[in-house]
């Protein structure tokens, strides 16, 4: 009976609240799909609300990796109540009439698809990213306008949806109006994208803590590239004749470490690298690393960095 009586006030406090107007940007430029979406929401029923639900699209779910909601520039709670939905509590309650601005980020994970999935040493990599042309909420939106930054003007094609149009780097849907709740229009963009796919499929880390106050860190990474495949095996020639002629080639990564790090040092399975750049600052030290070769589409790199500092300034 709780449970009843629970789950129709939460669905009492979703009919009233309404998406005036939204406005949607996906950020595509690199292997990680990042969307933040400002809101404008009014509650336009009798009681009174202090939740906002955030709903991801189910096609969507099994990508996210990450979710944050602001009001006014501060964050909110945000609490998941089951897989894809989150609701974050508002600093204030909205009474009838009330209004209030919100941005809701979220951040998905390999739902960029190489397309085709083998290319050349040379070939630029063309990527497929599948949405929605609207702001999927359990809300009902007045307004709403999306734009997706693509990061190259290369774009093969992209669902129309009226109205929607192709700029430059940009592809943009809407504005729409009077979006019923949870309302989807699949959407494809093809595109190129030659930013590092690299994943870290395993990560081992060992802290020592020594009794004179030191702190010793060594990281064990598996790294993989999660782009497009070589159609034929790597040529060193052609990458020593041409460096720039293999784009989607992965020649270094950075990580950062505390800016009191020292003794810092990384190798793989081989032994010790040479070819690195540590790089100093107020805050934090960067390390470049530079494997033996560079890293293709399903190439894999197992890398062991260490560093040491002391336990006041790590």
């Amino acid at each position: 009976m709780r449970l009843w009586v629970l789950a129709a006030l939460v669905a009492m406090a979703t009919a009233q609240l309404v998406n005036k107007n939204v406005n949607r940007v996906v950020d595509l430029t690199t292997q990680i799909a990042k969307v933040t979406a400002e809101v404008e929401v009014e509650n336009s029923g009798a009681s009174v609300v202090d939740v906002y639900e955030v709903v991801v699209d189910p096609s969507a779910v099994k990508h996210l990796s990450f979710v944050s909601v602001s009001e006014h520039g501060n964050e909110l709670p945000v609490r998941k109540t089951s897989d894809g939905v989150y609701e974050a509590t508002l600093s204030s309650s909205l009474s009838n009439g009330g209004k209030t601005s919100l941005v809701v980020t979220t951040t998905f994970t390999h739902s960029l698809e190489p397309y085709p999935r083998a290319i050349n040493q040379p070939d630029n990599q063309l990527v497929r990213f599948h949405s929605n042309a609207y702001y999927y909420s359990v809300y009902s939106t007045v307004e709403q306008f999306s734009k997706f930054n693509l990061g190259s003007s290369k774009i093969e094609s992209f669902t129309p949806r009226s109205p929607s149009n192709k700029e430059s780097q940009t592809v943009k849907y809407g504005p729409y109006s009077n979006i019923p709740a949870k309302t989807s229009a699949k959407v494809i963009i093809h595109f190129e994208n030659n930013s590092p796919f690299l994943t870290v499929t395993n990560l081992k880390r060992i802290v020592e803590v020594s009794h004179w106050g030191n702190i010793a860190v060594e990281e064990h990474y598996q790294l993989s590239h999660t782009g497009a495949k070589l159609k034929s095996q790597f040529s060193r020639l052609d990458f020593q004749r041409n460096p720039v002629g293999a784009p989607t080639a992965v020649k270094s990564f950075r990580t950062v470490l505390p800016a009191s790090s020292k003794n810092v040092y990384y190798r793989d399975d081989i032994g010790n690298i040479s070819t690195s750049n540590l790089r100093e600052t107020d805050d934090a030290n960067e390390l470049e690393i530079r494997p033996r070769f560079p890293l293709f589409g399903d190439g894999r790199l197992s890398i062991t960095s260490a560093t040491a500092c002391l336990v006041m300034r790590c």
